[in-house]
């Protein structure tokens, strides 16, 4: 097979152009391979081309176009699938605004989404239906047309619609020349930052937002992703970073697959031989643990330890032999899984570290839903342990009052910045002389690279007026305890004062419990012992349940803080 190209890089506008400058360019290549399960347990897998996609996307359009909207706003929800990228990014043909909507919403949820967003078009996943049907039948919303994106006794099939759409632009029925596209700069997607009902933001993103982020991360990250490559579409579709990644992935040319579910991650990068993909850290920690713990079991761990070390004194002199060494290693996990950005959270440098001296490249980027959402990222050259990297090439970014260590609130200016919230009250002091608030904590070095402290909101202020920063130690005790799934830390209020407490979770029922907090109660002694007196950690806590988290796998920390609070079994 001849090797195919990665088209040039080029800044667009408009996300239709930049979807149809690649698709274009890669034509019959896999965009997608999509499995498909049949009776006893049989597979098939089918492959969508790059020229496929984009008569999909433009198939939608003519649909609704045939049917009467006119720059609707569209909703989506369901699991990531071709049928959802093809509802969320057909939108931008037609001039429609796409409303990506999490699946996992409870109806009260679900109809506040639709109610805020006044969506006329819903796109949904058969598993979704019930919880939609339940929704429309109490409150139908604005909602005036539902589509299943499989087969459905209630509502029609998407797939039936893409036929109809595809059919009209063949028969020349329809003349795409009439639709009413937006400006760059005005809104062409409203989507939901994570929260409760009473809280969640509807936040507006332009075209040009979008098209800017992309252009920004294929700069910073062009030469480790090719269109040989193949991306699993691992983060929820319905986050601005999960939706961006899918644009970065189709102008890089890569062939993209879908995972099961979560427990399905390890099989279904080795079926699809996943190369690259963007991740959250919990899903390199695992796969770091799983690992050591196969090494462990097949008594390969020292073997493993001696190969770092030996591949760590070639790679200083100029030899890489990782691939080599660890070849056993590497077929775990598919055999060409070689690059992964991981975001939505920091991740613990020795995760990082274990991968590089693996020969698999992670680097960490930093970004938010109101910036489209990248603003950092880190480049394969220049990587510093700790950092999220330099900003992308068209991101300033500067720290506000910094204290006496560098540290205060990150601003930033960029064209991936927001329009703002849709409700008027949510954008006070979300902007300040121009600059966009993240309300992140962090600090840039003097050769430029920025480093996260935390959430501002997170911060645990004590009576003294010290602060305590929990992601921080959280991660110092992640890399003393890589048997530990989660830990969050949090202050405990004690005569009038704040106690920083670290709750553990370990789901592991063989574990003997006993032994597993003797250990954590070492390693907890090990780094107090480092720490100055007010960061100390003083109670402790053991969970066998996960903490409740969003889908971009954060911890709910103001839904279960006040639970652990509550209880008694400290330690």
């Amino acid at each position: 097979m001849a090797t195919i190209k990665q088209v040039p890089l080029k800044e667009f506008y408009m996300i239709k152009d930049m979807l149809a400058y690649a698709c274009e360019a890669y034509g019959e290549k896999d965009a997608f391979i999509i499995k498909h399960k049949g009776p006893k347990k049989t597979v098939s897998y089918e492959h969508i081309s790059y020229a496929q996609t984009l008569l999909d996307m433009r198939a939608f359009c003519a649909y609704l176009h045939m049917n009467g909207y006119r720059n609707a706003r569209v909703a989506v929800t369901g699991v990531n699938s071709y049928e959802w990228v093809i509802a969320y990014y057909g939108c931008f043909f037609g001039g429609h605004i796409a409303v990506p909507i999490d699946k996992e919403l409870m109806e009260g949820e679900l109809e506040f989404s639709l109610e805020e967003s006044r969506s006329e078009v819903l796109v949904y996943g058969k598993a979704s239906e019930k919880k939609v049907l339940n929704v429309l039948s109490v409150n139908p919303c604005s909602v005036k047309l539902s589509l299943c994106m499989a087969e459905s006794d209630v509502n029609k099939n998407f797939h039936d619609c893409l036929a109809e759409g595809r059919k009209a632009l063949a028969e020349g029925l329809v003349d795409e020349s009439e639709y009413k596209l937006p400006q760059p700069e005005e809104m062409a997607i409203l989507l939901f930052t994570s929260g409760t009902t009473s809280n969640a933001k509807a936040v507006m993103l332009s075209n040009r937002n979008i098209t800017a982020n992309v252009y920004g991360v294929v700069e910073a990250e062009g030469r480790n992703v090719t269109p040989a490559d193949v991306n699993m579409a691992f983060l929820p579709m319905h986050h601005t970073l999960g939706c961006t990644v899918m644009a970065v992935m189709l102008f890089f040319g890569v062939t993209n697959v879908f995972c099961d579910g979560l427990k399905y991650i390890a099989d279904n990068i080795v079926e699809y031989k996943v190369s690259v993909f963007v991740t959250v850290p919990l899903l390199l920690e695992m796969m770091r643990n799983k690992i050591l713990k196969t090494a462990e079991k097949t008594g390969q761990l020292a073997k493993l330890q001696k190969g770092m070390k030996i591949s760590g004194f070639l790679m200083k002199l100029g030899i890489d032999m990782r691939r080599k060494i660890f070849a056993s290693v590497h077929k775990q996990l598919g055999g060409a899984f070689h690059f992964a950005i991981v975001g939505a959270a920091p991740i613990d440098k020795e995760v990082v570290e274990f991968f590089d001296a693996l020969g698999i490249t992670a680097i960490q980027g930093y970004g938010l839903t109101e910036t489209s959402p990248v603003l950092s990222v880190e480049r394969t050259e220049s990587k510093r342990p700790g950092s999220v990297g330099f900003p992308l090439c068209n991101v300033e970014i500067k720290i506000d009052n910094p204290d006496e260590e560098g540290l205060g609130e990150i601003m930033a200016k960029a064209p991936s910045v927001m329009l703002g919230y849709s409700r008027e009250a949510d954008n006070v002091g979300v902007f300040k002389d121009g600059w966009f608030c993240t309300g992140d904590l962090g600090r840039i070095d003097k050769d430029g690279y920025l480093y996260i402290k935390g959430r501002q909101k997170n911060v645990i202020v004590l009576k003294n007026g010290k602060n305590v920063y929990p992601e921080e130690l959280e991660n110092l005790l992640a890399a003393k305890l890589p048997e530990i799934e989660e830990i969050l830390c949090f202050g405990w209020e004690k005569y009038g004062d704040l106690l920083v407490c670290a709750n553990f979770v370990c789901t592991d029922p063989s574990v003997d419990r006993e032994a597993l907090k003797a250990r954590i109660l070492k390693v907890v002694e090990e780094i107090n012992k480092t720490l100055p007196p007010y960061k100390v950690i003083r109670r402790l806590l053991l969970s066998n349940e996960p903490m409740e988290k969003t889908t971009t796998a954060k911890v709910r920390r103001p839904r279960v803080i006040p639970e652990l609070q509550k209880r008694t079994d400290y330690f």
